[in-house]
């Protein structure tokens, strides 16, 4: 009657720990968690033309991972303008240096060819599909509006975004 009861006991035991070292592995392994993200809020929904850069740092470790970069404009509504350029430029303390231009377009056309709304949201540009950081270094990412010499009403936030690139197996 005891050898059952540690049969039981042993099997339920071993059970529980299979199932929490699968989970473990699973949240451990995911390569979607951003490396890097973080985000300039605005206040009044207006990036006003003194500020028109704004600046990341990030210690990082050199590795041969690829990262895909993006740029999220937070919008409260669409901007007045028919293209929105800016450039995210980065630089390294070991003199690296990186420049590239990308355009946010409007009004938001949906990917059913119809005009969204004029209303609050989030538009998302990569920049880099794949992005190397060899070098350990102290990276500095700035982005820079290269539009309107004046306040730009509406935009909320700025949010540079970096993640792993998912390779496929």
């Amino acid at each position: 009657m005891k050898k059952n009861i540690y049969k039981q006991s042993f099997a339920s035991f071993s059970y529980l720990l299979i199932i929490n070292v699968i989970l473990i592995s699973s949240f451990s392994c995911n390569r979607t968690k951003p490396f890097f993200e973080e985000s300039v809020e605005f206040a009044n929904s207006n990036w006003d033309f003194e500020n028109r850069m704004v600046t990341f740092e990030k210690q990082i470790e050199g590795s041969d991972i690829p990262y895909q970069v993006f740029v999220d404009l937070d919008l409260e509504h669409d901007l007045e303008m028919e293209q929105f350029p800016l450039t995210l430029s980065i630089y390294s303390d070991q003199g690296e240096e990186t420049h590239k231009q990308l355009f946010f377009f409007f009004p938001v056309v949906a990917d059913n060819g119809m005009t969204s709304p004029n209303t609050p949201k989030i538009l998302t540009k990569e920049v880099y599909s794949e992005k190397y950081f060899n070098n350990s270094a102290k990276y500095t990412f700035k982005i820079l509006r290269k539009s309107s010499k004046y306040d730009l009403f509406g935009i909320k936030a700025v949010k540079l975004r970096i993640v792993p690139k998912k390779i496929k197996s």
